[in-house]
């Protein structure tokens, strides 16, 4: 069911919009007094990725348990690679912003899989590998 209801990438998107809010802007804070305005976009933009995907998660748990008998799952083991990268990733992300609140920036510069935060290193090189089997 976890698999199913694609938990792993809504978990993701969650750990990852909460290392998003880690980040303070270091010049232009023009958005509460704390974020630039390409900061405060990325934040929203993420936000509105995992509200959406937190409902499909909620629809299919919801579909799972009202069925009498669950429907056998379908056989795409790279969804569940991926979701669970996502997941490693996010949750490398919020252990680097928490570390450090600049590296909750990282993803403005394009910069998704380059933590200095040991813990966040080994939990992104699990994400990239398990993303690469995904996409196998």
């Amino acid at each position: 069911m976890i698999v199913q209801a694609r938990m792993g990438r809504t978990l993701g998107l969650i750990l990852g919009w909460l290392g998003l809010l880690q980040y303070v802007s270091w010049s232009s804070k023009v958005v509460f007094a704390r974020w630039s305005a390409p900061a405060f976009v990325a934040i929203c933009v993420v936000a509105v990725a995992a509200l959406a995907s937190s409902v499909h998660s909620a629809r299919v748990i919801g579909r799972l348990r009202g069925a009498s008998e669950p429907e056998a799952p379908p056989a795409r083991p790279w969804l569940g690679a991926c979701d669970l990268g996502l997941l490693l990733w996010g949750l490398g992300y919020l252990l680097a912003a928490l570390d450090n609140p600049d590296a909750g920036g990282r993803l403005l510069e394009m910069d998704a899989f380059g933590s200095f935060y040991s813990p966040s290193i080994a939990l992104e090189w699990l994400s990239m590998a398990a993303l690469a089997y995904g996409m196998l």
